[in-house]
């Protein structure tokens, strides 16, 4: 190859990479998290510190410096440590400026203790260390305000576990790199962006599976269409609909946590600590499907206006809250096939119930009497009817429709399968037994 051929391909590569330069500085900054994960059950730092841990019985209470930290395994938990610190009592307590430490409030059990108690009586205060050296921690169990509740501009979560999508192209701050990561769904006076990390890599999402644990995996942004303030409550508000919604799009937990809100200049007006527990949670990562197709970014768009509008109404938040936890438990299949299709049969009764009696289609002797809804199969079928969705089975579901064709009352008909399914299981009597 001569030197002309040679400065030939050295322009057109110059050329080449000036354009990809170019649409990397127009596509959008990607949304800044306040805490990211590089690999799989990272930890993060979420706030460190004054703190003031004060006992359930308020006699003492310990102040010091220390930090509060996410940690995921064996499970996820908001812990707390400080390495120096000393007991004072509720007295002195009195005197401390609220606004100089981060309280902790008060519990029974949240506090760990790794080191023998400090007696710090008011009368022998004079005799004990000023500060001890050894470890205080413990767990969060209780909701921490850092901050001011005062309303904010916008709010930030972050989202664990969350699976991957094509959406709109965004950049990170250095320019150096373009990845398809963002939707943006707006309902009701919402605008909420949904972006995926820089570091949600393929080789993260690898790691993740092969060793079952937890990363921060998308940032999302909520901010009002109208640009007027959020409040605390109306953030903790959109927070549960978030949870609820994001972790049925995936059939596991996928909740978006560490919320924190902004002002207009963009600086941190407050964080807020949710205590993990068994309503508050998160799925480790795994290959589990979902009614939701892969990639896809139309599912999440489409699907969470009609999802929030309903979650507003008093009628429906307490039943989809419900059918939900049922959904996943049964989807993770945590407790075997059997158990899942019970759950899901639950599902589908409890709809039922809520669409056509609480929402007044049919009374409830017509409900519970009537010839077209006095079995459990016939109930779902008038469900899915009002939805337009067909009650045959499919014909690749080839198992499910050799055991409906051996029914009593065989219409090719997929609630009636699975109902008959689920009393084999329930009235395990050795006759249901040999037909399922």
């Amino acid at each position: 190859m001569n030197d002309s051929a040679i400065l030939k391909i050295l322009k057109f590569m110059k050329k080449a990479m000036s354009i990809i330069k170019g649409q990397i500085s127009r596509a959008p900054l990607t949304i800044e998290p306040l805490h990211s994960c590089k690999y799989p059950n990272e930890a993060c730092e979420i706030y460190n510190g004054s703190i003031v841990v004060e006992s359930y019985n308020a006699d003492v209470c310990t102040i010091g410096c220390g930090n509060i930290i996410q940690q995921w395994l064996p499970e996820p938990s908001i812990k707390y440590c400080m390495t120096k610190h000393k007991q004072i009592s509720s007295m002195e307590r009195a005197k401390i400026n609220n606004k100089d430490y981060l309280s902790l409030g008060k519990s029974k059990s949240t506090v760990t203790i790794h080191m023998q108690p400090i007696s710090l009586c008011p009368t022998r205060k004079n005799s004990q260390p000023e500060h001890s050296s050894s470890t205080f921690s413990g767990a969060i169990e209780e909701p921490v305000i850092i901050g001011t509740d005062k309303p904010v501009q916008f709010v930030k979560f972050h989202i664990v576990n969350f699976n991957p999508y094509e959406g709109q192209g965004i950049r990170n701050s250095s320019k150096s790199r373009l990845w398809k990561g963002r939707i943006i769904i707006c309902c009701d006076k919402w605008k909420i962006t949904i972006d995926a990390s820089e570091f949600f890599s393929k080789e993260l999402r690898e790691k993740l599976l092969s060793e079952s644990g937890y990363a921060i995996t998308h940032v999302a942004q909520a901010e009002k269409l109208d640009g007027s303030p959020i409040s605390l409550s109306e953030s903790d508000s959109l927070q549960d609909a978030l949870f609820y919604f994001l972790s049925f799009t995936q059939g596991r937990w996928a909740p978006p946590i560490l919320p924190a809100g902004y002002d207009e200049t963009e600086l941190i007006t407050w964080k807020r600590i949710n205590p993990w527990n068994s309503s508050w949670c998160a799925t480790k990562w795994q290959d589990r499907g979902s009614w939701l197709p892969t990639l896809s970014t139309e599912g999440l768009i489409d699907t969470f206006p009609g999802f929030f509008a309903l979650w507003n109404e008093k009628s429906w938040k307490q039943p989809i809250s419900q059918a939900i936890n049922w959904y996943i438990y049964g989807n993770l299949q945590q407790s075997g096939l059997n158990s899942s299709i019970i759950i899901a049969q639950a599902c589908l009764e409890l709809f039922s119930w809520v669409i056509m009696f609480e929402n007044g289609i049919v009374d409830k002797n017509t409900f519970n009497n009537h010839q077209k809804y006095n079995t459990t199969s016939k109930k779902i079928n008038r469900l899915l009817e009002s939805f337009n969705i067909p009650q045959n089975i499919p014909h690749e579901f080839v198992s499910l429709k050799r055991f409906e064709s051996g029914l009593k009352h065989s219409k090719n008909n997929g609630p009636y399968a699975i109902v008959e399914i689920r009393n084999s299981i329930v009235h395990a009597s050795p006759e249901n037994r040999e037909t399922y």
